[in-house]
């Protein structure tokens, strides 16, 4: 008797256990994150395991999807009202925070904690004041090289363009068969990422291209079809005909010119922040390298270089759970968790109070190049495409300066007025 008792006791406090635990589960929040920041495959799901071990009424579900199918898959699910709690805006950082679906952070996130995050890299970000999306990586641009050929050849590290122009002209002489610096423009993009860093070169000025994409200060009248930006198209098409590229500059995909590269045919490459986890992944054992800064537009000139954000983090201004969702974007960003998610991922944080804590020396030298960062994607209506044609016309020797100046403000024009 006593033993078919204790039986049923157990099992009336099982069932009330499992209850419990459903009930439990049923008020459990759940967060949702995507992403496609494929550097951090194995970072994210060990933020996210800490959290939900903290927080078993807050959970974090985060997928990360290759790059091909991620814009795709965004679009469809804002077009149904169905996005992420938290989500990598792409290139929609602009349009989705201005159709009211990602939030304005301004309004959840103060002053003290905004500090902390290098200034280029908020701005980027912020329109009229709103504040779209916050940057999870920072990045900037220099030229990677094969340190044995340089050593071989005697070439030193060039400070400017000219100088530059001078060791391309070596390398063709010593050994025709390396290009000085492959470069890769068919897809456009890093045509673009090459080119507006050249106006705040010229200019000394990285507001100029800022109001030249956003067109929000209407006290200040500018142009792409200016001497500034056609200063800027001269540099590149000079570039191009002193033969520092490979030939072919638009019909040579990234990947060939990065292979060209590895493979010894190439003595330089242009490129950003990204790359070195790439080299390490993908390089011949033995490959030697470095980096050095983007060449100055003159001697004594600041080494201007794109330093914005190509991976950040919103919000949807639609999530049921706001503030469960801004709690864990802070801590994300807390100092232990952030560098230690950017160590393993050896990325170039967007915080510089992280850097001290970064163990990549060749992360930590780009990052102490982010002092001369310019803006270097465009949000603009017709701004990317614009002079993502422009500059690649200019390359292909189908446009002078002055006509892809006049083209870019054209095509910016008519986007603007539809």
């Amino acid at each position: 008797m006593r033993k078919t008792l204790l039986i049923l006791v157990m099992v009336v406090l099982l069932s009330v256990g499992m209850l419990t635990s459903a009930i439990w589960a049923q008020d459990a929040i759940t967060i949702r994150m995507w992403t496609w920041f494929d550097d951090f495959q194995t970072a994210f799901p060990k933020i996210v395991e800490k959290w939900n071990t903290a927080h078993p009424d807050i959970r974090v579900e985060q997928q990360i999807f290759s790059l091909n199918e991620y814009l795709q898959k965004l679009q469809a699910a804002v077009a149904g009202g169905s996005e992420p709690d938290i989500f990598g805006p792409h290139v929609m950082v602009r349009s989705l925070g201005e159709a009211g679906v990602s939030l304005d952070l301004n309004q959840y996130l103060d002053e003290e904690f905004l500090s902390r995050f290098t200034p280029g890299t908020i701005r980027q970000f912020t329109w009229n004041g709103h504040l779209y999306s916050l940057p999870w990586t920072a990045q900037t641009f220099g030229i990677f090289y094969n340190k044995d050929i340089f050593a071989r050849m005697g070439l030193k590290i060039p400070e400017t363009w000219d100088e530059l122009i001078e060791t391309s002209h070596t390398i063709r002489a010593m050994d025709s068969s390396i290009q000085p610096l492959p470069f890769g423009n068919r897809d456009k993009w890093l045509g673009c990422d090459f080119f507006l860093p050249l106006i705040t070169q010229v200019t000394d000025d990285p507001t100029l291209v800022l109001d030249l994409d956003r067109r929000l200060n209407p006290e200040r009248k500018v142009s792409w079809n200016s001497e500034p930006v056609i200063e800027a198209l001269r540099l590149v098409e000079k570039l191009v005909k002193e033969e520092v590229f490979a030939p072919g500059i638009n019909g040579l995909a990234y990947d060939q010119s990065l292979t060209m590269f590895y493979m010894g045919k190439g003595a330089m490459f242009y490129c950003g922040s990204w790359l070195p986890v790439t080299i390490d992944r993908e390089a011949p054992e033995g490959f030697n390298w470095d980096v050095f800064e983007t060449p100055a537009y003159a001697p004594g000139k600041r080494h201007w270089t794109g330093n914005e954000s190509g991976a950040n983090l919103a919000i949807s201004a639609r999530s049921k759970h706001i503030k469960e969702t801004i709690e864990f974007l802070k801590f994300m960003y807390s100092p232990e968790v952030y560098t230690e998610a950017m160590i393993e991922a050896r990325g170039m944080p967007a915080m510089p109070e992280i850097l001290a804590g970064l163990e990549n020396p060749i992360v930590k030298k780009m990052a102490s190049w982010l002092k001369d960062g310019a803006p270097h994607i465009l949000y603009g209506e017709g701004s990317w495409d614009a002079v993502a044609n422009a500059v690649q016309g200019l390359m292909g020797g189908q446009l002078t300066p002055e006509e892809a100046a006049a083209q870019i403000e054209n095509d910016v024009q008519r986007a603007r007025s539809r």
